[in-house]
């Protein structure tokens, strides 16, 4: 059965969803959301998503929100298929689900900050606040800070196995690398910078960059 996906495949979150569904070789369906438009915010999609955003997926007769669920969603249900993203032992899913954690109020808020008055407000025709920028990038080097001492001491983020605590980095590390141009961030820091190369080298997200093409 293949699981649709709504939601554009250039925004963060259903990245997220796409990299995990190839990661585990789930066929999938992309049905494209136009943010531009506010489509995510009309009632049509609103029976889908109350809340008015992307990603939404559709598994039979399974109707899902929020991004992180979705991909924990993902690697329960097929965990027969390609690698094991949510840990072995308890200990190792615990540490799976704090770095997933991590990632959602720790990083991607300062991330999302930075790449809106950097990029989306432009695109709006507004000016971004240079100085909220500066803030926000001033909080997220003490995040890497760390970041690069947990990656000084194991090779992923919940141990020696990729799993979704990393995967879940990449769609917005992407951004604030390369269009927001501020890899340095991530550059900078030896064990950090080891640890996004690697993982930028995964075939599934080569094929969700491709997409983005």
């Amino acid at each position: 059965m293949v699981v649709k996906v709504y939601g554009p495949v250039t925004a963060v979150c259903p990245q997220r969803v796409i990299a995990c569904l190839i990661e585990k070789d789930v066929e999938f369906e992309v049905i494209h959301v136009d943010l531009d438009s506010m489509e995510q915010k009309k009632p049509e999609f609103l029976t889908k998503q109350p809340f008015g955003q992307v990603p939404v997926i559709e598994d039979g007769d399974l109707r899902l929100f929020e991004s992180r669920a979705i991909i924990r969603y993902i690697a329960a249900k097929y965990a027969d298929r390609g690698p094991n993203l949510l840990g072995n032992t308890l200990e190792e899913k615990a540490m799976v689900d704090q770095w997933l954690e991590v990632e959602a109020h720790n990083y991607n808020d300062l991330v999302f900050s930075i790449v809106f008055e950097l990029l989306i407000l432009p695109r709006m025709g507004k000016v971004g606040d240079k100085a909220f920028v500066y803030t926000c990038e001033q909080k997220l080097a003490k995040v890497l800070d760390i970041y690069e001492e947990r990656l000084s001491k194991s090779k992923y983020l919940a141990g020696d196995s990729f799993t979704l605590a990393d995967l879940s980095h990449l769609p917005a590390t992407r951004y604030l690398t390369n269009e927001a141009g501020m890899g340095h961030l991530v550059r900078d820091r030896k064990h950090v910078n080891a640890w996004y190369e690697d993982i930028t080298k995964r075939a599934a997200w080569k094929k969700v960059v491709n997409l983005m093409n």
